[in-house]
């Protein structure tokens, strides 16, 4: 949140620093604590669901995901990784990458079609 304000005050977007600032870590604090819960009610309803054979399966599709996203060139990973697994917005992850957003959203969209074909790869080589 402090980044992300610093940046909107260093353009001049922002007039009262301190104030918009409190504002967006409550913000930030009430998104998370939203999403945890979403998270938590989902992990609850699902918990049950399935054997020891669906927990293997689901083993082995992590471990299929890890190798697909080795083989990937460092930057379509690293787009990946940015927006899927930390949750970043596009502009965010454009920030990180120090390019374009258009370039970002192009990058992740290679990187996921990259990832598709290796997984089908994966699973029909299994």
């Amino acid at each position: 949140a402090l980044a992300r304000v610093w940046e909107k005050w260093r353009r001049g977007t922002v007039a009262e620093f301190w104030p918009y600032l409190r504002v967006a870590i409550v913000n930030e604090i009430r998104s998370r604590s939203r999403k945890r819960t979403v998270a938590d009610r989902y992990a609850r309803t699902h918990r049950f669901e399935g054997s020891s054979a669906s927990t293997d399966a689901q083993f082995d599709e992590r471990h299929s995901l890890e190798s697909a996203l080795a083989q990937l060139p460092p930057r379509q990973r690293l787009a990946l990784v940015l927006r899927y697994f930390e949750d970043m917005s596009t502009e965010q992850t454009a920030v990180i990458m120090r390019c374009s957003v258009g370039t970002a959203k192009s990058t992740t969209s290679r990187a996921l079609a990259s990832l598709r074909e290796l997984m089908k790869d994966g699973t029909d080589a299994q």
